[in-house]
């Protein structure tokens, strides 16, 4: 039976019940996870290697996946290019692999090229690309291979990635953004055109949840 589903640009990643992973569509960068870079005619089993299971929380980026197993490591794999697996290089990597440094995540989100993690005391990291500012780390880096502090974050407990864009929600219901901001989608002024530091959104109600397209 099928536990969760999640969906990439051209690939599908499911759990199932019993522990198990399972993928299917576009193999070129190995983000099916079963050791190849072949596009299966059907669903292929995510390779167990290195994978405690059962993985407790995963999702999909543009060309790869991040995986929670249950000892709680970060795992990625897929494409690699701008370092979106966070595990210090940029090579693409066909089977799960872990994420660089990276101990007590409670919560993980990708972009398209790039990803958060939440840790548990509140805290969060950021690691791939970073041309619009979407891993809030304030520098002009435009491309981080292994997780670096999201700046001025505290009391987090909810984090979301869009395609170029980052949001937090933090312990009190306020949502902080980050990124891209060519449509608005920060909630910042229009002139606003993007932002390498987590801003505080105002206007809005407490929130309980956020999630970013």
């Amino acid at each position: 039976l099928v536990a969760q589903v999640r969906l990439g640009e051209t690939h599908m990643v499911i759990t199932l019940t019993d522990g198990r992973m399972l993928a299917s569509g576009d193999n070129k960068f190995g983000q099916l996870g079963d050791g190849t870079e072949v596009s299966p005619d059907d669903l292929v089993f995510v390779s167990p290697k290195g994978v405690i299971a059962p993985v407790t929380v995963f999702t999909s980026g543009y060309f790869h996946t991040l995986a929670l197993d249950a000892s709680g490591r970060l795992m990625a794999w897929g494409d690699n290019s701008v370092g979106q697996l966070g595990n210090g290089v940029s090579i693409s990597q066909s089977v799960p692999s872990s994420a660089s440094g990276l101990t007590g995540v409670t919560q993980i989100a990708s972009g398209n090229y790039h990803a958060l993690g939440l840790l548990g005391d509140g805290t969060v990291r950021a690691w791939g690309y970073n041309g619009n500012g979407e891993l809030g780390d304030k520098s002009d880096a435009q491309v981080r291979t292994g997780p670096v502090v999201v700046k001025g974050l505290a009391g987090m407990k909810r984090v979301a990635a869009g395609g170029y864009s980052s949001a937090a929600l933090d312990a009190s219901g306020k949502l902080w953004t980050w990124g891209s901001n060519y449509n608005g989608q920060l909630t910042l002024p229009e002139d606003v055109y993007r932002t390498d530091t987590p801003t505080l959104a105002t206007g809005l109600p407490t929130l309980a949840e956020v999630s970013v397209g």
